[in-house]
């Protein structure tokens, strides 16, 4: 799908719909649920050049956005109800459909920016909306605010999807991807959830279905000054299993997580036959959710041939090249670390800094890890004598940083060439973010006043402190304002808008310039936003 903005005219808006982009129908459906179907009717018969089903783009809006179960004259009710509830006067069968008709495809989105639509003129100059332009102020009032909202909504998300596809295929294409920005824009939520739903191929099941995918193909850890290689690969741990207190050797989270996730792979470096056998027998020590998985899944059509296919090679085969028909067929797995840069990364990582190029993958980037020659049954990778450890090729990172926080340089160059980068700007994912969170809904018709003080809270950290958008606040301190709504009156939202400064604004501009005597600038930008 490609970028929407107001400058997107309506011709491209029906183009997406004549090739039925998924995309752009899966926007007006969540469009349909949060603002109801008469809105969505109107607007886009506006935008689609009446409410009959003639052409096909609105054929395709009927059928993908309603999955057919709407008819043309449920379409033109919907729209004449929106404006006139009591009264048809808007002739969207008769008059204004065959005006909206004529009307230029040229006509860009930026007519909703107001009530630029309703000067609407068709291809001979008559003004499309005449008939209705002199009626209650309180409708037109109604449908100018609706449809300005529907059309940024509709942008929004087009943004949204955009910036989301182009960090889904960084991360498909490295392997590796770093989330970097400003504070508070969402990133680990993000990761977690829209591009972990996406690369998991989730993003159409319910909530609860996706939690029980995520438990077997997704973990996160975070990072901290005191995290190090022994809890992220392996380590030498106590242990009083058996009553008395002996030491032994423990994977840590990342191994364990590349143990379960890369066992066919795991088997197939051990010179050994996929089968459920094997399954229990490389997967020793993990819980019995994890080994049903997978043997569920080698029985999986596609994966179950390309296995049956690699069964009959000869070891001397495998290790000239990797059966990557196999590879492809093969789920793929997640791993989050949040607030990558907070740890010393060489030291957490050791000699697998190695292995996360995507050109060392699999078996062929196999490597002797510090406690190797210490395996046992339930932390070996590959043999229990002389160990090795990999990553699968399966096997999905996304570290998360804010750009801001003091211990950034602990990424040497080595490091940093290794993950594919991609900033997240508070500016642009502000108005999404907030949305998502129904912060518009709690705000009502103070949503834009507060979007205004936002902007120009983030501008005034350039203007007046002399910092640069790094420092940005993102969207999770703003969407605090919900802590403090109850009425949401004039006066309670001015009450709101003081407690989200004074309880999570004013103590990190202040760290901000800490000693830099910058405290009637501070106070400057206090004004401004709680006004």
């Amino acid at each position: 799908m490609k970028l929407i903005t107001w400058e997107t005219t309506f011709e491209e808006i029906r183009d997406l719909l004549e090739k039925k982009d998924k995309d752009f129908i899966a926007i007006c459906k969540r469009i349909k649920k949060d603002y109801g179907v008469n809105h969505l009717y109107f607007f886009m018969a506006i935008v689609l050049g009446g409410a009959l089903e003639g052409e096909e783009y609105q054929k395709n809006f009927l059928k993908e956005c309603f999955d057919g179960g709407v008819k043309c004259t449920s379409w033109k009710r919907g729209a004449m109800r929106f404006w006139e509830p009591n009264n048809g006067n808007l002739n969207i069968e008769g008059a204004s459909n065959q005006r909206l008709k004529d009307m230029s495809e040229k006509t860009r989105l930026k007519v909703f920016q107001d009530d630029g639509w309703l000067d609407l003129k068709d291809r001979n100059g008559n003004e499309i909306f005449s008939d209705i332009s002199s009626k209650a102020t309180k409708n037109i009032n109604l449908a100018v605010k609706e449809m300005k909202e529907i059309a940024d909504y509709l942008i929004q998300e087009s943004r949204k999807n955009v910036n989301l596809r182009l960090q889904y295929n960084l991360l498909l294409s490295n392997k590796q991807l770093i989330m970097n920005g400003a504070p508070g824009t969402g990133k680990t939520y993000s990761a977690r959830n829209e591009i972990a739903d996406k690369l998991l191929g989730i993003s159409n099941k319910s909530e609860k279905e996706k939690e029980e995918i995520k438990r077997i193909q997704l973990d996160m850890v975070q990072f901290h000054p005191s995290y190090d290689y022994t809890d992220f690969i392996d380590g030498i741990r106590p242990d009083l299993s058996a009553g008395n207190l002996s030491y032994t050797l423990k994977n840590g989270s990342f191994k364990s997580f590349c143990r379960r996730a890369g066992v066919v792979e795991r088997i197939y470096a051990a010179g050994k036959s996929v089968d459920a056998d094997t399954i229990n027998d490389f997967l020793s020590g993990e819980d019995k959710e994890i080994k049903d998985f997978w043997k569920k899944k080698i029985e999986e059509d596609e994966l179950k041939k390309a296995i049956e296919n690699t069964n009959l090679k000869t070891s001397e085969e495998q290790d000239e090249k990797d059966d990557e028909a196999m590879v492809d067929c093969l789920p793929k797995f997640l791993f989050i670390i949040d607030e990558i840069n907070r740890a010393e990364i060489s030291k957490v990582l050791g000699e697998i800094m190695y292995c996360l190029d995507p050109d060392y993958r699999g078996k062929k980037g196999a490597i002797s890890t510090q406690y190797s020659t210490l395996a046992i049954n339930d932390t070996f990778f590959i043999n229990k004598d002389n160990d090795k450890f990999f990553i699968p090729s399966n096997v999905y990172i996304i570290g998360t940083m804010n750009d801001i926080d003091r211990s950034v340089e602990v990424f040497d160059f080595a490091l940093r060439r290794r993950f594919a980068w991609y900033e997240v700007k508070a500016k642009e994912v502000m108005d999404t973010v907030l949305i998502s969170m129904g912060i518009d809904k709690e705000l009502g018709s103070n949503y834009g006043d507060y979007k205004e003080k936002i902007e120009k809270l983030n501008q005034l950290i350039i203007d007046e402190l002399k910092l640069n958008e790094h420092y940005h606040l993102g969207p999770s301190y703003f969407a605090k304002v919900k802590l403090y709504l109850h009425n949401n009156n004039s006066n309670e939202y001015k009450e709101a808008k003081e407690k989200v400064w004074d309880n999570h604004i004013s103590q990190i501009l202040t760290e901000y310039v800490k000693s830099k005597g910058k405290l009637k600038e501070i106070e400057n930008i206090r004004e401004n936003f709680i006004s």
